[in-house]
């Protein structure tokens, strides 16, 4: 995906996406507070369908309250005074005329009462279902509910009460007009007949029933419904099977709000108001239809303008995004193209950008900083080139160091093993002790030489593994029986605890498992003056946020190190007491390489230690190393002799009847080994250089054995070895390396110009004893399998 196009819709996305987020979360909001006012709104117009009913109410209301001023006659009689029935009478006719011309079109109104202020009827008039006409009714008349009276004289003049729907089953069908009937009560108040300064009391009430069945057929549009569902037939006052619950969903949840509401699904929208009180069903509902249209073209003429306000807006934003977009990428292709010549070619660029100033800044710095990296490429290239050299120089100089470091030291130590096997020499008891004094300098001095070149390889980064899978136990176990003698010497108690949950293998480097170990055992027999030494073989645990499985610690009681200065031991050349009359001696390279040997095989070492209390070292280490690879055959290990401990007698050998060949161009190798192989009864011939070498194996008696030192002067023993393998005479002879340079490459290199084994000098004379053995021991063929000794 281009720059642009990804610049685009970042820009598209910080531009659009909030927009249409704040749209979607708002739109949502302001839609439904839009709807909810213009539903009310709605509401309130849909209302005025009802208005014919409302209007029809409000004229009998005032017909109600023109009863109430003008009632019957009987009300201005007196109390205490006797009327004329016949006066009475005649009065009450003529008032009864007035009454049906006046209520002449208005033939819902069946029955008129007037009551006293005792409740008893003292007139009430009757609507004849034949004629239409309003008369005098019977005295077995039925009197108003009581509730409606009683009503009545708490209101004030002027106010009309709507009483609840009665039905009256019983005359449904002989007059259907009295069926379905709502009362209308008003007070009636007398003010002429009322004394100065008495307060207003009514006199009695009018009672005037309306025909609603009759009201409800007029509408015949409309819904009748009960408040608990029915349908109300409005003919007969029965209620139909059917439910309007059913019929409506939701409609229950209306009706339980006892208020007006507009019940809506897809199209259809009805609109329920409860216009009436029955006597026990509760309210009457009436329903209306009511058009739907204005709300749902309101509602898609606001989703357009919203649909257009997006586009829009989504228009305005890409064309922004597009133009940023177009010039981010000129920006960029201009940049990378420069910054590309600076760095393939070498080119001085140039970055002309004008405007805006920040970036006509930036180029001017970038055009700067293009310079300064050619002249730092060009100084850092020759630097390079110098410390290519210079690093080339140390690898030899190292090399050569060794070399010429480890030969005379291979014939010291051979030479004074040799002189302190008293079966083998006649020196005194104080010869021998000084032959011994000699021998353990040789090996402290050997050490000091593995150390500095180990740590020379660690700091270039050419120590490498030899991964292989490990057996801890024997691993621990070799190395407490190595070191036992010492502690034995200094009577100090000497144990390895082993915990049943630790691995018994890991896939690691058992060699520098064993130097690092041997490094702790070394500086717990060197602090220890009296007490115990104690290696413990446990699970691991948490370093550092690092899960370690496996940990090998060495617990000692010696002086410990203070606090303050247990980052020290863990340098290079530092120690804890670095003074010149320090106690101790050493180099100060022994922990330092163990750490970093730890941490090239995926582990750690830490310390636990506080003054005369003791010091802990250990080694916490990962069930495999990182990368490792075990499916190949375990490579062995090259086998140095680091320990200073008392030299043991040249172990007895007898080869009689072999004769080998030794290749060396030192003649103090020479000297020391052609002792040592003498002493086994081996025929020795010596060859001082490569051309000798392969001169001697054409003109002499057949060999057994080659020993085969690597650094001479003109042929090295890499291509001595080599000649040898291509012919094919020579081909199985047994070939030995030995060199002075230690390190698995070197060794490496021996095999792949052919030899069969490498011996690191200084020379043990087990390690060789058991190479002979294996080449020529007591019916054992000559071995072709290479393996580093």
């Amino acid at each position: 995906m281009k720059l642009r196009t990804q610049i685009s819709l970042l820009l598209v996305m910080f531009g659009l996406v909030p927009l249409l987020a704040a749209f979607i979360i708002n739109i949502p909001m302001i839609f439904e507070r839009f709807e909810s006012l213009y539903h009310k709104a709605h509401l309130q117009n849909l209302r005025a369908e009802f208005s014919d009913l409302d209007q029809h109410l409000a004229r009998r209301h005032e017909m109600v309250r023109l009863l109430a001023k003008m009632p019957e006659p009987g009300f201005f009689v007196p109390e205490n005074q006797d009327s004329d029935p016949d006066d009475l009478g005649a009065t009450r006719s003529g008032y009864v005329d007035w009454i049906n011309q006046v209520l002449i079109d208005q033939l819902d109104i069946t029955r008129i009462f007037f009551l006293n202020a005792d409740s008893q009827v003292m007139f009430w008039l009757d609507r004849d279902h034949a004629t239409g006409r309003l008369t005098e009714g019977a005295n077995d008349a039925s009197r108003p509910e009581q509730g409606l009276h009683e009503a009545a004289q708490r209101l004030s003049p002027g106010t009309v009460l709507n009483g609840p729907i009665v039905f009256d089953h019983a005359v449904a069908a002989t007059t259907p007009n009295r069926f379905m009937q709502m009362g209308l009560v008003s007070p009636v108040f007398l003010p002429q007949l009322q004394k100065s300064g008495e307060p207003a009391v009514p006199r009695g009430s009018v009672v005037v029933y309306l025909d609603m069945g009759g009201l409800a057929q007029a509408y015949r549009g409309n819904y009748w419904v009960l408040n608990d569902g029915r349908y109300l037939d409005t003919a007969t006052g029965e209620s139909r099977d059917a439910s309007a619950f059913e019929d409506f969903q939701g409609l229950e949840k209306i009706f339980a709000t006892r208020e007006l509401a507009l019940w809506e699904y897809r199209n259809q929208q009805v609109l329920w108001v409860p216009l009436f009180q029955t006597e026990r069903d509760g309210a009457l509902w009436v329903g209306r239809s009511v058009d739907a249209s204005p709300l749902s073209i309101l509602r898609n003429r606001v989703e357009l303008i919203v649909v257009a306000i997006v586009l829009g807006l989504l228009a305005v934003v890409l064309l922004v995004a597009r133009l940023i977009a177009v010039r981010s990428e000129r920006l960029g292709n201009e940049l990378t193209e420069g910054i590309t010549r600076v760095i393939e070619q070498d080119e001085a660029v140039t970055f002309s950008w004008q405007r805006p100033e920040e970036l006509h800044e930036l180029g001017n710095k970038l055009t700067r900083l293009a310079g300064t990296h050619i002249e730092h490429n060009q100084a850092l290239l020759t630097y390079a080139e110098e410390l290519e050299a210079s690093n080339r120089y140390k690898s030899e100089f190292l090399a050569n160091v060794s070399h010429e470091l480890r030969t005379p030291l291979n014939s010291i130590l051979l030479l004074s093993r040799m002189l302190c096997d008293e079966k083998a020499t006649k020196l005194s008891d104080e010869d021998c002790r000084k032959a011994r004094v000699i021998h353990a300098a040789g090996n402290d001095l050997r050490a000091l030489i593995d150390n500095i070149l180990d740590l020379s390889r660690i700091e270039a980064g050419q120590m490498t593994l030899a991964t292989e899978t490990v057996n801890l136990g024997e691993l621990i176990n070799g190395v407490v029986e190595l070191m036992q003698p010492q502690f034995d010497e200094k009577q100090l108690e000497f144990r390895v605890e082993t915990s049943p949950a630790v691995p018994d293998t890991i896939v690691s480097d058992g060699g520098k498992i064993r130097q690092i170990l041997l490094n702790f055992l070394s500086n717990a027999v060197k602090f220890t003056e009296q007490g115990s030494v104690i290696v413990r073989f446990s699970p691991g645990g948490d370093v550092d946020g690092v899960q370690y499985p496996v940990s090998i610690s060495v617990a000692d009681t010696g002086i410990g190190i203070h606090a303050a200065k247990q980052t020290l031991v863990f340098e290079a050349f530092k120690q804890a007491d670095g003074s010149t009359s320090r106690r101790f001696g050493g180099t100060g390279l022994g922990l330092a390489i163990s750490k970093e040997l730890a941490n090239l095989m995926g582990g750690d070492i830490t310390l636990d230690s506080s003054h005369d209390n003791g010091s802990t070292f250990t080694l916490w280490l990962p069930l495999a190393v990182p990368d490792a690879e075990t499916g190949g055959a375990e490579r062995s290990a090259v086998v140095t002799n680091g320990s200073a401990e008392k030299p043991e007698p040249v172990p007895a050998a007898d080869y009689s009847g072999a004769r080998v060949l030794l290749v060396d161009d030192d003649m103090r190798n020479l000297l020391a080994l052609t002792s040592l192989l003498e002493r086994w009864h081996l025929g020795v011939t010596a060859a001082g250089d490569g051309e000798e070498a392969l001169e001697t194996l054409a003109t002499d008696e057949p060999f057994s054995l080659v020993f085969m030192d690597i650094m001479m002067p003109g042929m090295d023993g890499y291509e001595v070895t080599r000649r040898i393998r291509q012919q094919f005479a020579y081909s199985e002879l047994p070939v030995i390396a030995l060199t002075a340079r230690s390190g698995e490459e070197n060794c490496d290199e021996c095999m792949n110009a052919g030899a069969n084994a490498c011996i690191v000098k200084p020379v043990d004379p087990r390690e060789m004893k058991d190479v002979l053995d294996r080449y020529l021991g007591s019916g054992a063929a000559a071995d072709s399998a290479r393996e580093v000794i």
